[in-house]
């Protein structure tokens, strides 16, 4: 088994374009660098089964353990700030470093917690922009790297009463695929999959009555906290706490009929919950898989669509190397009987309550960049194969031998990526691969490629990026076009032009956006709510529909509403004009003046305002008698070359500025 994985991931990266993005990690590396590892893999493996497989003699004392706790702590720091990545293609690393290096940074409330601690860090680092928001990201990644570490040393000196099959978990369990967001990854999932890591461990201690059962709520609420997918650790959380009670050993003598009935009544409130949000959440209904095809099934990926199958297949291999020999260490386990043991239920629950999450939601930037929000679920199968193999409780034939060989696969594997992220040249080919592999779901990647080159002042590679995208995705530049078009008032061709984009390709966020403002353009306000609603489902990130939905519901007379949106908005993009404005009115709707003049302010003071946003300043400031100010506006929009008799219009009803400006309006000869 140990053979044909090293050949299925040494051959698999000779194949960058087929859909093996998990069993590729030395892919576009020069071919005697494959080969050197896979070697390397082989030697290992020899090497080890000379040095490791002897077992030593009496249990390391206090002392040792400390000593080598500190070392692990110290070396596994070092190479997570060593080997950090270099650059952020995978994931939507470069957006993220967009949205934290704001005034205002999002604060997504699925991820509050580490969205919160970013910002604190970022804060606290004294500097501004970008490079703030790098240091943060790195700074909790690392940290989190080296938290888990410390736990994870902690933990296994109390399951592994001998060194060696210590040291196999733990470099095991810190070689999994998910130890990618150790290496100042960019993205908001490190602490979170660093904590349910944590809860991994405490549960085998709880289950092995090693701790007390109470423990268990501080990693599992701090999973919740990082990210709302946290929740998926119930099921497990409830097993443990029941297990040892006196219904719990009822329940293990129950027959399949009451266990039937005890799923059938744990599935109401579950599905009264899913109906709930999908009925309710525009977002929600959008983040699920399509069972079965519709409109907006993007490039036919549904659940049993042979696209997503292999993709869970890619991320199974990419979080554990060794899932072919964790499927034989289960097979001989189940022969054995000893998979009844509380310690493997436990993970075995949480392997599949997580995993199940992954299963049903749709990896918007495809699985082969979305694999960081998703790597929680290599934790629970990770542990559990180590746990299989090391434990002497599980009686494995050969168990150690098999722990070795998947750890030297974890390590082929997770080097090969670790030396992909510090190397921007054969990432950003690694990430082209994954744009013809999703090029629907990732029609936008291009643009952090012209980002990245901008950034390089690479004119050339800007040009060619530009011309491959307008190729690729014509549909885009149709777009573009259509966006011109409703910017150059020309309304009714722009809103022909986006209505065939939409039914085109239905899953286009952008395109329902601007569709959804042309038609807020013209009143059409059902209609507008309709396609904003499109537009923040697809994509929850979109500042102008936040903004134009906002003001669709000033027109509704629903303020508060407003308010909540235009605030999102601003979080999501604070350099807007016109989310600003829109804001200010709300807030005076709702009497908030102080709030309303502050945003104002923030807006009048913005640089290279456009002639109708100081227009809309002008006419706040009229409507307030605010004559100053008001005048200001009126001179900076005849200094960009407004017609005279316009502006004369707009300042007629304010007879106080007719005579401040008397001079400025008076006709030109």
């Amino acid at each position: 088994m140990f053979v044909a994985t090293l050949a299925v991931l040494s051959a698999a990266s000779f194949l960058p374009n087929a859909r093996l993005w998990g069993l590729a990690p030395w892919a576009h590396f020069p071919l005697p660098v494959v080969i050197g590892t896979a070697l390397f893999a082989v030697v290992g493996v020899w090497m080890s089964a000379r040095a490791w497989f002897r077992e030593p003699a009496g249990i390391p004392s206090r002392r040792t353990t400390a000593t080598v706790t500190l070392i692990s702590l110290a070396v596994t720091a070092v190479l997570f700030t060593v080997l950090r990545t270099k650059a952020h293609f995978l994931g939507d690393g470069y957006t993220a470093l967009s949205l934290l290096a704001g005034n205002r940074p999002l604060i997504k409330s699925r991820e509050i917690g580490e969205s919160l601690l970013h910002v604190w860090v970022k804060n606290l680092s004294g500097l501004e922009g970008e490079p703030a928001a790098l240091l943060s990201f790195r700074v909790l990644s690392i940290a989190a790297g080296v938290i888990f570490t410390g736990v994870l040393c902690w933990a296994s000196a109390r399951l592994f009463p001998k060194f060696n099959r210590r040291l196999v978990f733990v470099v095991g369990m810190l070689t999994g695929g998910y130890a990618l967001l150790f290496f100042g990854y960019v993205e908001n999932y490190s602490l979170f999959v660093a904590s349910v890591g944590c809860y991994a461990l405490v549960g085998l201690l709880v289950a092995r009555n090693r701790l007390a059962r109470g423990w268990l709520l501080i990693p599992a609420s701090a999973s919740v906290f990082f990210h709302v997918l946290g929740v998926t650790l119930i099921p497990s959380l409830v097993y443990l706490i029941l297990a040892p009670t006196r219904a719990g050993q009822r329940m293990r003598r129950w027959n399949t009929s009451k266990w039937a009935a005890l799923g059938i009544i744990m599935a109401i409130p579950a599905l009264w919950a899913l109906v709930y949000a999908w009925s309710t959440s525009t977002f929600f209904r959008y983040s699920l898989i399509a069972p079965l095809p519709d409109k907006f099934t993007v490039g036919g990926y549904t659940l049993l669509s042979g696209a997503h199958l292999l993709d869970i297949a890619n991320l199974l291999v990419l979080l554990l190397p060794g899932a072919g020999l964790l499927i034989l260490a289960l097979i001989r386990a189940a022969a054995s009987r000893s998979l009844s043991n509380r310690s493997a239920i436990f993970l075995i629950v949480l392997s599949i309550s997580s995993a199940g999450a992954v299963f049903v939601f749709d990896p918007k930037l495809g699985m082969p960049r979305d694999w960081d929000l998703f790597s929680f679920a290599g934790v629970g199968p990770v542990a559990l194969f180590y746990l299989l193999t090391l434990d002497e409780s599980f009686k494995l034939r050969s168990g150690m031998r098999i722990a070795v060989a998947g750890l030297v696969l974890a390590l082929v594997s997770l080097s090969g990526r670790v030396a992909m992220v510090n190397n921007p040249k054969i990432l950003i080919a690694r990430f082209k691969d994954y744009l013809t592999l999703d090029p629907l779901r990732d029609r936008n990647g291009p643009y952090l490629l012209l980002t990245y080159y901008e950034k390089q002042g690479d004119s050339t590679a800007v040009q060619q990026v530009r011309a491959e995208w307008q190729a690729a995705f014509p549909i885009k530049f149709r777009l573009e076009r259509a966006m011109e078009l409703k910017d150059a008032g020309k309304i009714t061709e722009a809103g022909s032009m986006l209505e065939e984009i939409v039914r085109e390709d239905p899953a286009y966020g952008n395109a329902w956006s601007n569709l959804g403002e042309i038609t807020m353009r013209a009143q059409n306000w059902d209609s507008a709510m309709y396609c904003l609603n499109m537009a923040i489902g697809l994509n929850p990130f979109d500042a102008a529909a936040y903004s134009n939905r906002g003001v669709v519901r000033l027109y509704h007379g629903q303020p508060v509403e407003a308010v909540d949106d235009l605030e999102q908005a601003l979080a999501i993009d604070p350099t807007k004009p016109a989310v600003l404005f829109n804001l200010a009115s709300a807030n005076r709707k709702l009497g908030r003046i102080k709030e309303a003049e502050e945003q104002i302010a923030l807006m009048a003071a913005g640089p290279d305002l456009a002639a109708y946003e100081r227009t809309r300043l002008f006419q706040w400031y009229a409507e307030s008698r605010r004559t100053g100010p008001a005048v200001e506006q009126i001179r900076a929009i005849l200094d960009m070359g407004m017609d005279t008799a316009y502006v004369a219009r707009l300042v007629q009803p304010y007879p106080a500025l007719r005579t401040a400006l008397q001079k400025e309006l008076a006709p030109r000869p």
